[in-house]
């Protein structure tokens, strides 16, 4: 080994050295861009959601859609079907929210599992099942009672 080559190689020693003293003195922390971005698409899907539902909002109160039922003049008209692509809208954007949100937590959209259809399929049934029973269940009860108690209370006043 030639003077010039032992040369380099304790030069190529020496900043090692240097390095590995930089590393040991102070804390690094390591940049993920994969990570990064999973972060910024979560935040993006939070911030559309958001901004859709305000429109949604400013929507509602343009067609005074809260004021159909309440007020008898009210004008019914088709136009104010408009509001039902915003609302499928914003059921989009919080799934979207809600895969970001577990591609974050496992770590990328490559590791997330594609669903198993048959599995799917049966909790999609079972969920709309059970979400019916149990749903006209309680709203056929609460209805008895309250329609019990009104028509008792109206009964009461008159007698």
């Amino acid at each position: 080994m030639n003077q010039s080559q032992r040369i380099k190689q304790l030069e190529r020693e020496l900043i090692d050295l240097k390095i590995e003293n930089h590393r040991k003195g102070y804390i690094h922390i390591p940049w993920n861009w994969k990570k990064c971005l999973l972060f910024l698409s979560f935040v993006g899907s939070i911030a559309l959601s958001i901004g859709s539902f305000l429109v949604l909002l400013a929507t509602w109160k343009q067609l005074n859609i809260g004021t159909l039922f309440a007020d008898k003049s009210a004008y019914l008209g088709l136009y104010q079907l408009g509001i039902i692509p915003m609302l499928l809208f914003q059921y989009c954007m919080v799934a979207l929210m809600a895969v970001c949100l577990a591609a974050m937590i496992k770590g990328g959209f490559d590791k997330i599992k594609s669903p198993n259809n048959a599995g799917l399929l049966f909790g999609l049934l079972f969920g709309l099942l059970v979400g019916l029973v149990v749903g006209l269940l309680f709203g056929l009860l609460f209805g008895l009672v309250v329609g019990l108690l009104f028509g008792l209370s109206e009964e009461f006043k008159e007698g």
